[in-house]
């Protein structure tokens, strides 16, 4: 698992406790079963761009400013 996708584990688990969601909450809020959700922050999963999309919208955050760190965006448009 690399150091950014650990990060993006580390901020949406600290998101789910902020709101005090629940993994099923934030599967129903996302379109996601709650075992991918739990897949996701087990490091079993990566997510695509589309389920971090949602993630974002879900806590209502940008996906830059909090879910990936803007290293991740600028190696991924530069390459």
């Amino acid at each position: 698992m690399g150091k950014s996708y650990a990060i993006l584990i580390e901020n949406v688990k600290e998101l789910l406790r902020e709101r005090g969601w629940t993994q099923e909450k934030l599967g129903d809020e996302v379109g996601l079963r709650q075992e991918t959700i739990s897949y996701l922050l087990r490091g079993k999963n990566i997510p695509t761009l589309e389920a971090v999309d949602k993630l974002s919208a879900a806590f209502n955050v940008s996906t830059g400013c909090k879910l990936i760190p803007e290293t991740t965006f600028k190696r991924a448009y530069n390459e």
